[in-house]
């Protein structure tokens, strides 16, 4: 009896998503894109999928998510901006190297206590697998 109720509990679960990345999993990604090389400088406050849409190119599906977020630095850094919201923060400011990489991103010096709103968005594809983020986890 307690077997028929965790399998019918597992499938009113499975029935009620609807298969595609949820809140905690894209937060999951975004620290895994964003705090990978910066979780020493940066702690998430708060998090939250704002929207989300399916979408179809060259025969290919995928599911954009957008997000806001609000973050707190821990010690003050030298932080860049990336493409569609990722960032890196370091310790020290790079040295121009001249090549078209470094007139890309600017780095600016950030203080530790300053807090931040961000926001981005991170695109999903799907995969026989599932849905399959930038960092080549599975949803």
């Amino acid at each position: 009896m307690k077997l028929v109720i965790v399998i019918f509990m597992y499938l009113l679960t499975v029935g009620c998503s609807d298969g595609k990345p949820s809140e905690s999993f894209l937060k999951k990604i975004y620290k895994a894109v964003n705090l990978k090389k910066s979780d020493k400088f940066i702690e998430i406050l708060s998090f939250e999928k704002t929207n989300g849409s399916e979408f179809e190119i060259f025969g290919k599906k995928g599911y954009r998510a957008k997000y806001k977020a609000k973050i707190k630095y821990k010690r003050d850094c030298w932080r860049s901006s990336g493409f569609f919201g990722s960032f890196r923060c370091r310790d020290k400011k790079p040295k121009n190297t001249g090549g078209w990489f470094s007139n890309m991103s600017s780095f600016y010096l950030v203080k530790a206590g300053r807090i931040e709103d961000v926001s981005g968005a991170i695109t999903f594809e799907m995969t026989d697998k599932g849905w399959e983020a930038p960092n080549g986890e599975i949803y």
